[in-house]
This record gives structure tokens, sequence and C-alpha cells, in this order.
């Protein structure tokens, strides 16, 4: 292993963050919950802030951009945003390799 890349690093997530839920087929649902998850409560972080306003700003934006996304080409809109409080800022530990 290249020693001059760490193998870990640490995030810091603000506040409040923005989530999306996707909307998958159920052949990928029933391949989540063999791995035991949920799919219909996998929120996954997309963007994080230390102003509310902010963040409901980039949630909306990506709402929007998705719907127009999806009304041009023809696709059925596939993820939900939501802005959630976190009660405050946290560090997480993540691998590098994602």
């Amino acid at each position: 292993m290249d020693n001059r890349y760490p193998e870990f690093y640490v995030e810091r997530i603000e506040q409040f963050v923005v989530e999306y839920l996707e909307d998958l087929p159920p052949e990928h649902k029933a391949e989540y919950r063999l791995n035991g998850i949920d799919p219909d409560t996998n929120w996954k972080l997309e963007w994080s802030y230390t102003c509310e306003q902010d963040a409901n700003d980039r949630c909306k934006a990506n709402t929007e951009w998705l719907e127009t996304f999806a009304s041009k080409h023809g696709y059925k809109v596939s993820k939900i945003y939501r802005v959630r409080d976190q009660g405050g800022p946290r560090e997480i530990t993540r691998h590098a390799s994602f």
C-alpha cells in the first residue's frame, strides 16, 4: 500500500443535511433486503450545511433540476430529497476508497 495516501479520512458533517432516497426497482430492493438493508429507509447524505436555509435552498434546487431533467428526457423521477436537522455537526471516519 502507498503510505502517501491515508486509508481513512475524517469528514465533518454539518448540522443540516440534504439526503435523498431512491425509488429502486423491485429486484434491487430485494437484493438490498437480502443484505439486511431496508431500501425504503436507506436515506443517503448528499450535502451538509451550517445554515438551515442553505440546506432548504439546495434541496429545492436538486428537486427542481431532477424534475426538469426527467421531464426533458422522459424519465421517471427516482429520488426524493429532504432536509434533516441532525442536532449539531459531527465527524465521521470514511474509508478512502469510497
